[in-house]
């Protein structure tokens, strides 16, 4: 589905376009329409026409010396002071690092698609001007997703608490969908496909934090993502050092990076567990993924990982009068798995609508106090957990 953006609720932007073909400025005269106020300035004047914009959206061919250098100018008149987003034609890798290396905030391939300045446009209007994404300070976080079986909801956990952690400080999370052949995290945001995983695997070694974050798609939530390829990628074609390079340039451009992982062990997925801080392990309180969690659990003991600080979430739970009295309990699971319970979601249809809409649940009527558990859940994954409970 598009990207819509409401007459309400949003700031209006001051839009600068400094574009030179006539399709570019179409779609730009289209796409913004009468929501925000959008201004064409040549090169030489850019920065002084109408006064500093909210967003400025440059066309360039970074090919070209003269082009580079213009821009080089342009970022240092404004950047820090409005987005800066640029479009090319068909940007290579060493093209798109050296605008990120710039200080640009987004590319857009050509032809420019109303979609996906629409988005922009949505993340920068929910953005207040002194809250614009600032390089990470400190050390930054990984968290690692595992799953007990398909449909656990590990992809639900990690998109809904990357939205909960970005809530108050946006473009500081990324959340990398390592799930090579069924990740569905795009899906679950709504979001288009940019640049895959797959994309910077192949050139893990010269990634840097900017231009992971250029490559990145951007959800008005505030979540950058790194989608899983749309096609089946072998896992085997990934080298653990391939991976790591890929964990270093998140560590470098996020303060907090958010993994799933696929169900299938690899040397690489041992590789991202082994440098991750924490991990979460997504089951549902049936027989089959309770048994798929202590394979889990004990293969991560077995891989020498047991040090590494791991909180067990029950998805599906059937809480209050909705939980039936042959259901698994708790205390029951506990038992099976051998590890502590720290937290459990409902059987809720709002968390099987989040999927459907591309929202966080706390943006659904009535999803406040899921988001609130999310947001709790992003606190804790942090925090060791007793890696034994007695039968």
């Amino acid at each position: 589905m598009s990207v819509v953006v409401p007459n309400s609720a949003l700031r209006r932007l001051r839009v600068l376009g400094l574009v030179s073909g006539a399709d570019t400025a179409q779609t730009l005269r289209q796409t913004i329409g009468g929501e925000h106020e959008l201004t064409f300035g040549r090169r030489d004047t850019a920065p002084a026409v109408g006064g500093l914009p909210d967003l400025a959206v440059v066309e360039l061919n970074v090919d070209i010396a003269a082009d580079i250098a213009w821009l080089e100018r342009l970022v240092a008149q404004l950047a820090g002071q409005c987005a800066i987003v640029a479009t090319c034609p068909r940007p290579s890798f060493d093209g798109l690092r050296r605008l990120m290396r710039l200080g640009i905030d987004d590319v857009l391939p050509q032809p420019l698609v109303a979609d996906d300045l629409r988005a922009i446009l949505l993340a920068v209007a929910l953005t207040p001007p002194t809250a614009r994404p600032t390089p990470v300070a400190g050390p930054s976080k990984v968290v690692s997703f595992l799953k007990a079986g398909g449909g656990a909801g590990a992809t639900t956990l990690a998109v809904q608490m990357a939205c909960a952690a970005s809530k108050d400080q946006p473009g500081t999370v990324l959340l990398i969908d390592l799930d090579l052949q069924f990740g569905s995290a795009a899906l679950h945001l709504d979001l288009p496909q940019k640049t895959s995983v797959a994309d910077l695997l192949a050139s893990a070694e010269r990634l840097d934090g900017p231009m992971l974050r250029a490559a990145a798609a951007h959800h008005p939530s505030g979540v950058d993502l790194l989608a899983a390829p749309a096609q089946v990628m072998p896992l085997d074609l990934v080298e653990p050092q391939t991976a790591l390079s890929l964990l270093d340039a998140a560590r470098a451009g996020y303060g907090l990076v958010l993994v799933e992982l696929p169900q299938t062990w690899t040397r690489w997925t041992r590789a991202v567990l082994e440098a991750s801080d924490a991990a979460v392990l997504a089951v549902n309180l049936t027989v089959p993924s309770l048994r798929h969690a202590r394979r889990q659990l004990e293969t991560i003991t077995e891989e020498g990982l047991g040090h590494l600080p791991l909180s067990v979430v029950a998805n599906r739970v059937r809480e209050g009068l909705l939980a039936k009295p042959s259901a698994i309990s708790r205390a029951e699971a506990e038992r099976v798995i051998g590890r502590p319970i720290a937290a459990t979601l409902p059987y809720d249809d709002l968390l099987f609508r989040t999927a459907t809409l591309g929202q966080p649940v706390g943006g659904l009527p009535g999803g406040k106090a899921l988001a609130k558990r999310f947001a709790r859940m992003i606190e804790q994954v942090t925090i060791p957990v007793s890696s034994e409970v007695k039968p």
